[in-house]
């Protein structure tokens, strides 16, 4: 009997080489588990993770198929919540065992992957078509042009609301340590907020698209850009997004900015480089006018802005239909 199952994932992306298959999947063995909280050089994808570690459960790899992801999560980007679908083979193995169980076995392969919770969805039913919204979030720290006028007694930390229930399923939670990026200039944020308006809305989004992009349509649509300073009394104070607390104060004379981007589905990169095209607006590099005449462009090539790393972007949420 085929059951078609869908989980929530979350992952410290720092430690994959993304969500896809990649050719290093096919090596022999498996890396040994690491108890760092610091990223270690990726050599396994996280579909490779999630199979190995959910044949071994099952006993046999022909008793699950097709593990497909909502959100194919570049290399470093990591999830407070993906999700898979995968179909199960197995006749008689109950869902009830299925998050303690593969829990337990990818532990013994990594503890920056976890299942937070299974459910069984019709067979149609498609992890990727059937979502209708998707939230990231890019984390940046960058340099105060006013350390003073700053706190210093500890470094910004994020906490999602839903910490206590994720402590109940999970432990350790692989994002108890936040992703972020260090970034070496001084930012204005007030100007990243006016230009993150102009990025609302539907159009053809090859200026935003990643070089490897094979998406089978250009046009995109964007619900919602928020630039959030975090602490420091600029713009939103110590203030949290929908769904998470935020708390902390300053250390080393730094300052925390936070991307919130919303929207149905993205290109490669599309998030990375829309926080680039914030983050050259915040430098000086580029003016608004610029960005109002780059949104929904053709071709960006040559201009002032550059497609910001992974580490610092966090799939927040991905929201599903299932009638």
């Amino acid at each position: 009997m085929l059951r078609r199952v869908c989980c929530s994932i979350t992952y410290d992306g720092r430690h994959f080489l993304g969500c896809s298959p990649q050719p290093s999947d096919n090596l022999g063995g498996h890396p040994p588990p690491s108890t760092s909280p610091l990223p270690t050089p990726p050599v396994r994808s996280i579909h490779w993770y999630l199979t190995k570690s959910l044949t071994s459960l099952l006993n046999s790899p022909s008793h699950h198929k097709s593990l497909s992801f909502s959100s194919r999560t570049d290399r470093s980007v990591s999830a407070l919540l993906n999700t898979v679908q995968f179909d199960l083979l197995h006749p008689t193995f109950p869902l009830r065992s299925l998050v303690p169980g593969w829990n337990h076995h990818l532990s013994l392969m990594t503890p920056h992957l976890a299942v937070m919770q299974c459910l069984q969805v019709p067979k149609g039913w498609s992890a990727r078509s059937s979502a209708y919204e998707r939230t990231y979030q890019y984390r940046i720290s960058y340099p105060s042009p006013d350390p003073d006028s700053l706190y210093s007694d500890s470094s910004v930390s994020l906490v999602y609301n839903s910490r206590e229930l994720r402590q109940t399923i999970i432990s350790p939670d692989p994002l108890s340590t936040s992703p972020i990026l260090h970034h070496p200039n001084p930012l204005n944020v007030s100007l990243m907020v006016e230009a993150a308006s102009l990025m609302v809305g539907d159009y053809d989004g090859r200026w935003c698209r990643g070089k490897k992009c094979n998406s089978y349509t250009h046009y995109t649509t964007v619900h919602d850009v928020q630039v959030v300073e975090v602490g420091g009394g600029g713009r939103g104070g110590l203030k949290g997004t929908e769904g998470m607390e935020v708390w902390g104060n300053r250390e080393g004379g730094r300052r925390e900015v936070l991307v919130n981007v919303r929207g149905r589905s993205f290109l490669k990169n599309q998030v990375r480089n829309m926080v680039g095209l914030l983050v050259a607006v915040g430098e000086g590099k580029m003016s608004l006018e610029e960005v109002e005449g780059m949104v929904g462009k053709l071709d960006r090539r040559g201009e002032g802005f550059k497609c910001m790393g992974g580490e610092g972007l966090v799939l927040k949420e991905v929201r599903h239909r299932f009638d």
